[in-house]
């Protein structure tokens, strides 16, 4: 049997013999004769087994050899850029590859995986650099002689096989890591311009190599540990880097790294922009749900909010860790992580206080797109509709408002150009189908609200406001908008709300007849504000609130919770400007006159004083008498012929007058159950004055509502009673019929959503009391 010899077997697993001139003589023994038992190798004979283990350990302590001298430089082996060298039968233009037999690895033991040798064999049947190697292989001695003909094919080809398999441009890459990591790094490049053109050339190889074997979706490793090496590279030619325009978001992250530390050297304000890219490229941190799916609203809001806390920018002191360059390189010579230090920079990463306030500032404004994060989760197709611009926040509203904005803007704008008064009246209709492209039937209570808060966000405001507890837009109904003032107030005063009761009876009065009265109404505009003493601020709300009575038809009924809290004086006064809007155009007519029965009895007053208040208007809101000039005879003063006639038509029919007592008993009777809680049994009602009523004790209501429970019911009716409760004020009503509030406005609003799919009661501390879903439940 014939062995082969042993070295070619040791060369194929990239173990090299040291050369024998550069290791020290070892003395052998002066009693041994017998030549070195290395040289009985590849005689033909087999060799003993004691002999191969011999060897071998020889083998291994030979790796640990020591050299009589340092070797050259490793530029012996290296074949600079724009030189041939001849390997076996290929010549392999443009250098840039370590050529020779034994070129040390820099962190282990070893022949370099990236060297050239011309000793072992690269042979093969029609080598192909686009076949797959036949053994895998991270060496150039380890490769299979075939493998190693197509490589040096590759190369002698000019490196430009554009199908060339990955693992041949990886070996070549092998070697230049070497040469600019390991070679140049020892030498001055700011000073040595051989060195400086040579680094420039290995850069533009490297590019080249990257345009020609870079597709991410074939080679994303050799593209991603190309970029970093170049960076690098860049980082070996200057360690400053350029001043020059950077997109924080885009750049290399060790480019983003240099750029923060020379803002914190250099004391500059860190902008916006660089502040979030190092919370999230440098800091790893993801950004929430709602930044990723509003992502640009997400930048607006970031940097207004940034500017806000930090002004210019935030200012970061330096620290004591210094930047460091760390790079793995790809060849397996080095073995490990080499560091590069970069001038003096600070090192931003170590600075975590930083970066956990911009976390905070980033939470911030998470929770401001919260809304309209949640909205388009589940609207994709609604991100350009007037229902997600009303989400965004008021500071973004002109900047990604967009076209949306504008056509809600130009449709205003048309709207207002006949306006009178400064109010336009719209259908529901209209206003729904501007709000969504959607076929809605109306708007919820938050749908409502964020569509009034978008108006008033332009300086326009709707009447009813969803937002102060009216009514929600139907396309059956009618809605008010008028330009608002700037110094609007978010709360009604209560003169206001006041007002808008009184508007509601007068409004009733002024449509009594079949006909409108347009001066009963251009009566009550003009003197409401002043009799109720409402502020300047929200005039212009009250006179769009009376335009939308006018079209809506108000009747009286549910207005006892808003009576209640009106004093008994100003019951009496509120009724005489009834009154006179009533005979604002001249007398009272006599429906106007029921109306004005039946709102008597609603303020708890005596309708028998109606008439009393007509005739002291019509007295004392007549003509001053005009008188004779004086005689010299005496007698009475006689009227003018004008005058008398005046007094004649202001003459009461008594005849009337009793019939319409007659009528007023019959309906005081009738609505005595409806708007007094209390009378005195076995008398009428106009017989007895209506007392102020009293709260009545807890009782069992007669029906229940919405399929409640009586205790429920009672509850539900109280709330009613008003728009909007304070927590503490409802706590002791619960209590009265047993219940826990929070369990029993729990169990309410189950029934509410069970009927309308909406809440009828909602708030934490200030609880709302939604009037359409009420009405619904009611019903």
């Amino acid at each position: 049997m014939k062995f082969r010899p042993f070295w070619e077997l040791l060369d194929e697993l990239g173990i090299a013999l040291p050369a024998s001139n550069r290791i020290k003589k070892q003395q052998r023994s002066p009693a041994s004769s017998s030549p070195p038992r290395i040289m009985s190798i590849g005689s033909g004979s087999v060799p003993d087994p004691e002999e191969l283990l011999y060897l071998l350990e020889e083998l291994l302590e030979a790796e640990q050899f020591e050299l009589d001298e340092e070797p050259e430089a490793e530029d012996e082996f290296w074949v600079p850029p724009g030189q041939k060298v001849k390997v076996g039968d290929y010549t392999i233009p443009g250098g840039m590859v370590y050529v020779g037999e034994y070129l040390p690895s820099i962190g282990r033991h070893g022949v370099d995986p990236c060297l050239i040798r011309p000793s072992l064999r690269a042979k093969g049947k029609s080598p192909d650099c686009e076949k797959i190697p036949n053994l895998y292989s991270m060496s150039y001695s380890q490769m299979q002689p075939g493998d190693r003909a197509a490589y040096l094919k590759w190369l002698s080809e000019g490196r430009s096989a554009p199908k060339a398999y990955i693992s041949y441009i990886w070996m070549f890459f092998y070697g230049l890591e070497r040469r600019v990591l390991h070679d140049l790094r020892k030498a001055d490049l700011q000073t040595d311009r051989a060195k400086q053109q040579e680094l420039e050339q290995i850069v533009a190889e490297v590019k080249r190599l990257k345009k020609l074997y870079g597709d991410p979706a074939l080679n994303w490793a050799f593209v991603n540990k190309v970029e970093a090496f170049l960076e690098i590279c860049e980082l070996l030619r200057s360690p400053e880097i350029k001043e020059q325009a950077i997109d924080p978001f885009k750049a290399k992250p060790f480019t983003l790294q240099m750029r923060l530390g020379q803002m914190v050297q250099q004391k500059q304000p860190i902008p916006a922009d660089w502040a979030l890219a190092w919370f999230t490229r440098l800091a790893n941190n993801a950004l929430p749900t709602s930044a990723t799916r509003c992502l640009e609203e997400f930048k607006s809001l970031f940097r207004l909010r940034y500017q806000q806390e930090y002004g210019e920018g935030m200012r970061v002191r330096s620290g004591q860790s210094k930047l460091k360059a760390s790079y793995y390189p790809s060849n397996p010579s080095f073995g490990r992580s080499i560091e590069i230090t970069v001038g003096d920079l600070p090192d931003v990463t170590r600075l975590t206080a930083k970066v956990k306030k911009l976390g905070e500032l980033v939470q911030k404004c998470r929770l401001e797109l919260d809304t309209l994060s949640r909205f388009i989760a589940r609207y994709p197709r609604g991100r350009n509709t007037l229902a997600a611009v009303a989400l965004l926040p008021p500071d973004l509203l002109e900047l990604h408002g967009g076209t949306t904005l504008k056509k809600l803007k130009t449709w205003l704008n048309k709207q207002f150009e006949q306006a009178k008064a400064g109010v336009v009246v719209v259908s529901g209709k209209e206003l729904i189908k501007l709000w969504s492209d959607s076929n809605l039937e109306k708007l919820t209570k938050s749908e409502a609200g964020s569509l009034s808060g978008l108006l008033a966000q332009i300086g326009y405001g709707m009447e009813p406001d969803p937002r102060l507890g009216g009514t929600l837009p139907t396309v059956k109904n009618k809605i008010a908008l008028f330009k608002m003032p700037s110094n609007h107030p978010s709360i009604p005063s209560a003169a206001y709300v006041q007002a808008t009761l009184i508007g509601y009876w007068a409004i009733g009065i002024t449509r009594a007849e079949d006909a409108p009265s347009p001066i009963e109404q251009n009566y009550l505009q003009t003197h409401l504000p002043e009799f109720v003493a409402v502020p300047e601020a929200e005039r212009s709300r009250l006179i769009a609130h009376l335009h939308w009575l006018i079209q809506e038809k108000p009747t009286l009924r549910n207005l006892k919770a808003r009576i209640e809290p009106i004093e008994p004086e100003q019951r009496s006064a509120i009724a005489r400007f009834l009154v006179q809007v009533a005979a604002a155009d001249g007398q009272p007519k006599p429906k106007e006159v029921q109306l004005l029965e039946k709102i008597y009895q609603q303020l708890e007053l005596d309708p028998q004083t109606l008439y009393s208040d007509i005739h002291d208007h019509s007295t004392t809101a007549s003509e001053p008498v005009t008188v004779r000039a004086a005689a010299p005879t005496k007698g009475h003063k006689i009227p003018a012929k004008s005058a008398q006639k005046k007094q004649e038509g202001l003459t009461l029919d008594m005849t009337l007058v009793q019939s319409k007592l007659e009528e007023s008993k019959e309906i005081s009777s009738l609505l005595a159950d409806i708007f007094v809680d209390e009378s005195v049994a076995g008398h009428p009602a106009s017989e007895t004055k209506p007392k102020r009523s009293r709260k009545k004790k807890a009782t069992a209501p007669t029906r229940t509502i919405a399929g409640l429970d009586g205790a429920h019911s009672e509850l539900l009716l109280a709330v009613a009673k008003q728009a909007v409760w304070q927590r503490e004020e409802l706590v002791p009503i619960a209590t009265q019929y047993g219940l826990m509030l929070d369990g029993a406005l729990e169990v309410i609003n189950e029934a509410a959503f069970d009927r309308c799919d909406e809440a009828v009661i909602e708030g934490d501390n200030l609880l709302e009391v939604n009037q359409d879903v009420l009405r619904e439940l009611m019903a």
